[in-house]
């Protein structure tokens, strides 16, 4: 299972915590949103494993943006998203998770490209283009099958092995 989720909780944890206008650009918000949105999500990924499924946990993509005026907003998105996806990465690393982390915001980032990438992978500062999502599939699938499909064939393998050893009892 792939999942891509917090990022409109993010946008959401602005409204959904007390807030006041110092607290908003801190460290403190920041990681209760974090904290809050990671839960959620690892709710999805205990249920992925108790179906025996491999879940694949993409970190939420930048967001961006120029106004001065929703600065403050960016900053403290962009950090909660940092701090989500420590917790996604720190919750993968236990294999008895049967799970695996894909850093999105890395790999498909807002900022750190040229204004004509942006252009034309980015639909406004928060949602991918069509082309934008296209690559996003694309890196996916390049993670799915160097990570996921590896597994999927040892599980395959050792399976084989067991029904062999079982039809010679």
């Amino acid at each position: 299972m792939i999942f891509l989720g917090g990022t409109n909780d993010l946008g959401g944890g602005l409204h959904t915590y007390e807030r006041h206008n110092d607290l908003d650009d801190s460290d403190e918000f920041a990681a209760k949103v974090a904290d809050a949105v990671f839960a959620a999500l690892k709710q999805l990924y205990v249920t992925a494993k108790e179906n025996n499924a491999h879940c694949v946990c993409l970190s939420i993509f930048e967001h961006g943006g120029d106004d001065p005026q929703k600065k403050t907003v960016y900053s403290y998105i962009n950090r909660a998203r940092a701090l989500i996806a420590e917790k996604q990465k720190d919750y993968c690393s236990n294999p008895e998770n049967n799970a695996s982390f894909f850093d999105l915001g890395k790999e498909f980032p807002y900022f750190g490209i040229d204004e004509e990438s942006r252009k034309e992978l980015w639909g406004d500062r928060i949602h991918p283009s069509q082309k934008g999502y296209e690559q996003i599939a694309s890196l996916i699938l390049k993670h799915f099958r160097s990570t996921v499909l590896p597994l999927l064939k040892i599980a395959e393998v050792e399976k084989k092995e067991d029904d062999e050893k079982n039809a010679q009892k």
